[in-house]
């Protein structure tokens, strides 16, 4: 493979994450909606712990975990953050 077909690779890949991570922010929005409607926290810190562990045993090459590991944690801060001002900005 070449390095434009190998950019081009890349290039899907981000596409269908940038997707999914719109996918995962609207569901965050309803998770959001449910806890304020029951009175629960809003950060759930054992489930953040239990979702990095979960992804980060299930690398299938153990020399990328550690990055799959930082990857989800930025993804699960991020989502976090954006649960928090979500619901700061339609409470």
């Amino acid at each position: 493979m070449d390095i434009k077909e190998a950019r081009k690779q890349i290039d899907s890949i981000d596409s269908v994450l940038v997707t999914e991570f719109e996918k995962r922010l609207t569901l965050i929005k309803e998770i959001g909606k449910y806890k304020d409607e029951h009175h629960l926290p809003l950060i759930d810190e054992e489930r953040d712990e239990s979702i990095i562990a979960l992804h980060t045993q299930n690398c299938k090459d153990k020399v990328l975990a550690p990055y799959v590991e930082n990857y989800i944690k930025t993804v699960v801060s991020m989502s976090n953050e954006f649960l928090k001002e979500h619901m700061h900005k339609h409470i």
